[in-house]
């Protein structure tokens, strides 16, 4: 039975509801008089379920309370088990737990003994290592047997005597033992200790520098036989299997045995000279080793190699080789340290490249069979882990440096470049920042995942300074343009809040005058002298052969399709890695070159309006009657004329002499066209003395220029004049009288055709640039008042 239907059960009668009940019945079934005939029977029978109920209610009351009863003993029984239940489970955790714990290994934290099975492998690897162990004391036993016999065989024979191969017979046997329990290290050592080469370099010197020529004829003549031995060794050695040795030259190797030990003592110790953040110590001291010996090793070891019929082994390089496992020693054991320490690992790979780089100065290149194919650098850069740690460093310290150059004040300051080394053939002026960031990108270039650094750190860096070029010169160009076209509060900046505790400053200042020229010439020189040096590394051999590598490996090949820098890949290798990002700079130099001659054109222009208002609307009451002396310049011309005479000196002092005639060119050529129209062709009639006033203007404008310009151009006053002909010409045409002015007249006017009309104008002008059209058109200005 279900908790809803006992509800229903316990729920106590409802009086109401069996009344209506009751009524209901009463209706349906009494409805006459005769009816009630029927309601005693009904009476008894009703009585009669009443009493069996009654009795079924008590019964059930009964059975109830047995029930009860029951389920009470049942539920108690229950709880006492439960709690026993309970009781258990906490000591089945407690077993368990301690189960857990003898099966912890002592390697845990929690200070426990060894567990079996630990205790079980630990026999076994003992027991591995002790019969490795026996190998090994097999090996040296019979080497330093070998080591013996070789001592003894050498004392009882002259020291020039060959080796023969009786006397090595044991050889095989001993290096078939080597190449199983790998000691190659100690048999090589023993191998030099047992020859005699290192007993008679002693008095040379060795390992210090020696002079071989002074040396005395026995000393050299043992230390030959000596050398000679050790190489006929070498050779039995090599007879003794088909395939050709790779091995290092036998003499070399004992010879580098003392060097090694000397590396040892002073940067593998406790000496001071052994300091981690002085790896230039170590590596300059290999270096001095290279240096020192390349008499002796290019002289008299090169001569007794090529005796002894190796004419293609070099012993310089062979000795150069040899060193390397000393630095990379050295490196490895660095190695852990320097990963956490980024600075002293930079530090240290700086001076790796460097050490690299002394080296190819020096002719020394290694080559895919060395063991060190990428030189000493790659045992650092070879490390990916390494390399890593390494990039995001370097892109860090990039990324510092960079920004600390874009906030410094001194960011933009030119400075000039004549201090460079030579052959440099930079601008003679340039910015700071851009200096800076070609310094940056020139500061590693390393072999090792070559194309990783260049598109981690140097090709973000070129596409950064390329963008704050650009922004740079777009914001310039917006406050220009409001200023040209005069939008009213375009040109002010408020610092601060409200309109009472704000700074209001107006822009006009930092981009008008030598100020607003300054902008532009140094974003200029900065594009130009990045856009060279990327010439310059594009046809380095570094990159060039970075290119080929990005063109021929395809996950190189789809980052650079995706790269917006760098130019589309070809399987032929076309141009080089810079092309694109060349011509994006040289665009940028482009745009900042037009953006000058439109800065001083405007300029000048702009201030030549009140010249031009002045002469065509002069006021009356201060005309004069025209005299010889009334002849003068404008006052109002003298704020254009020194307007220019400042740009093109600041022009001058600033840029190159070749950039300086280009917009010398272009800006004259501008101004000249833009005076002739408003002074000459499109201005009212021109009276003989105005005429006269214009051919002066013009002079004058000729001196200015040649006097800002101070003989940058070269070729005298001709190549001063020759972006001014036109104006010229025509100042020259308005301002003749007399007879000149009857030629010009009679001759444009008259019958002759255009090529002998244009000999006459040069004959009475000295140029003849004008049209006849425009000739006439000047003409008719000056008839006009004449």
């Amino acid at each position: 039975m279900s908790v809803t239907q006992i509800q229903t059960l316990l729920t106590p009668p409802n009086k109401d509801a069996a009344d209506a009940k009751t009524l209901a019945y009463l209706n349906s079934h009494f409805n006459t008089f005769d009816d009630l005939n029927e309601l005693d029977t009904l009476l008894e029978t009703e009585t009669a379920k009443k009493d069996t109920l009654t009795a079924q209610w008590s019964t059930s009351e009964t059975e109830l309370k047995e029930f009860l009863a029951n389920t009470r003993r049942s539920l108690a029984e229950h709880v006492h088990t439960a709690q026993e239940l309970s009781l258990l489970r906490h000591s089945l955790t407690d077993e368990l737990a301690f189960l857990n714990d003898e099966l912890l290994s002592s390697l845990s934290n929690r200070g426990l003994g060894p567990s079996l099975l630990e205790d079980i492998e630990t026999q076994h690897r003992n027991l591995k290592e002790l019969e490795t162990i026996k190998g090994y004391v097999q090996v040296v036993a019979l080497a330093l047997q070998y080591k013996e016999a070789s001592k003894a065989q050498m004392e009882k024979l002259d020291p020039s005597a060959p080796i023969s191969a009786a006397s090595i017979s044991g050889i095989p046997k001993m290096l078939l033992v080597q190449q199983t329990l790998n000691l190659v290290t100690f048999l090589r050592k023993t191998r030099s200790k047992a020859c005699k080469l290192l007993s008679v370099v002693e008095p040379l010197g060795w390992p210090g520098a020696i002079d071989f020529k002074s040396a005395t004829a026995s000393v050299r003549k043992d230390f030959e036989d000596a050398f000679t031995n050790l190489l006929r060794l070498q050779d039995l050695k090599a007879s003794f299997y088909s395939e050709p040795s790779t091995e290092k030259l036998y003499p070399l190797e004992a010879l580098v045995q003392p060097v090694s030990l000397r590396f040892k003592f002073h940067f593998e110790g406790s000496r001071q000279t052994n300091r981690l953040d002085k790896p230039e110590w170590y590596f300059t001291h290999v270096l001095n080793v290279i240096h020192e010996h390349r008499d002796v090793m290019e002289g008299a070891i090169q001569r007794l190699l090529q005796s002894a019929k190796r004419k293609d082994s070099d012993a310089q390089r062979e000795f150069t080789i040899l060193l390397f496992p000393l630095l990379h020693r050295k490196l490895r054991a660095t190695i852990p340290t320097l990963l956490a320490h980024p600075p002293l690992l930079a530090h240290t790979i700086y001076q790796a490249i460097s050490f690299d780089a002394t080296l190819k100065e020096q002719n020394f290149e290694p080559s895919p069979e060395d063991d060190f194919p990428d030189g000493i650098s790659g045992v650092l850069l070879g490390n990916a882990q390494l390399f890593d740690t390494w990039l995001a460093g370097e892109k860090k310290f990039v990324d510092e440096q960079y920004e600390e150059m874009r906030q410094s004040r001194e960011a933009w300051s030119l400075v000039d470049v004549e201090s460079e080394r030579e052959g440099d053939q930079f601008d003679t002026k340039v910015t700071n920042s851009a200096r800076r960031v070609k310094s940056l990108v020139e500061q590693v270039t390393v072999s090792p995942n070559r194309s990783k650094f260049f598109l981690s750190v140097q090709l973000p860096l070129l596409q950064r300074y390329y963008t704050q070029l650009g922004d740079s010169l777009d914001a310039f160009e917006n406050i220009t343009t409001r200023m040209l076209r005069g939008v009213p509060g375009a040109l002010t900046v408020n610092f601060g809040s409200g309109e009472e505790g704000g700074v209001t400053l107006d822009a006009r200042p930092i981009v008008s005058g030598v100020e607003g020229l300054q902008k532009l010439c140094k974003a200029l020189l900065s594009a130009k002298y990045i856009c060279k040096a990327l010439s310059t590394w594009g046809e380095d051999l570094f990159f060039l052969e970075l290119w080929t590598e990005m063109n021929n490996q395809s996950s190189l090949r789809s980052i650079v399709e995706e790269s917006p820098m760098l130019p589309a890949p070809s399987p032929t290798v076309e141009g080089t890695i810079f092309d694109k990002l060349s011509g994006m700079y040289s665009q940028l130099s482009e745009r900042a070159h037009e953006m000058v001659i439109q800065q001083v054109t405007s300029e000048v222009e702009q201030s030549l309006r009140a010249h031009f208002t002045a002469i065509n609307s002069p006021d009356p009451s201060t005309t004069q009657p025209p005299s010889e002396e009334s002849l003068s310049i404008s006052p109002t011309l003298l704020r254009p004329i020194s307007l220019l005479s400042t740009h093109l000196t600041f022009l001058r002092q600033t840029l190159e002499p070749s950039v300086v005639v280009t917009l010398y060119r272009s800006i004259t050529s501008r101004l000249s066209e833009h005076i002739l129209q408003r002074q000459i062709l499109y201005r009212g009639g021109i009276t003989r003395e105005e005429g006269r006033n214009v051919l002066l203007e013009c002079d004058l404008w000729l001196e200015t220029c040649q006097g800002a310009l101070a003989g940058t151009l070269g070729g005298g006053r001709n190549r001063v004049e020759s972006p001014w002909l036109k104006f010229i010409e025509a100042s020259r045409i308005v301002g003749s009288e007399g007879e000149d002015w009857d030629k010009i007249v009679s001759t444009t006017n008259g019958g002759l055709d255009d090529e002998a009309w244009e000999g006459e104008m040069f004959g009475l002008l000295g140029s003849s640039v004008l049209s006849r059209e425009e000739v006439s058109r000047i003409l008719r200005r000056r008839e006009t008042h004449d």
